[in-house]
């Protein structure tokens, strides 16, 4: 029995070999560009998500810092004490209640 390939057959293996890695090579690049693709719209998504966040959680430092600096310590003082009970009371609240709705959400 021979066992060895004819110039042929070998020709023929080396392009069934030559065209699996391409495709192997075309199915890695179109994964990579669907991910690279997945990437940017979740940026697009997320980055004026954090901005709006980073914003609403600044406004109390930045109006704090301009009723001390225009109006006085006693308006400052004034203006902390009603921004921590709006804080711990409103904000609280309104938190709890939008989290024990995520609850009844599908």
């Amino acid at each position: 029995a021979n066992c060895s390939m004819s110039d042929e057959e070998r020709i023929q293996t080396d392009a069934l070999m030559i065209e699996g890695d391409e495709n192997l090579m075309n199915n890695e690049k179109e994964h990579a560009s669907s991910f690279l693709q997945e990437v940017k719209l979740l940026l697009e998504i997320s980055v004026p998500t954090v901005a709006v966040q980073f914003s609403a959680y600044f406004i109390y430092p930045q109006t704090a810092s301009a009723v001390g600096r225009n109006l006085g310590t006693e308006e400052l003082a004034g203006f902390s004490l009603a921004s921590l009970t709006g804080n711990l009371m409103c904000l609280s609240v309104i938190v709890g209640a939008l989290s024990a709705l995520d609850t009844l959400m599908p």
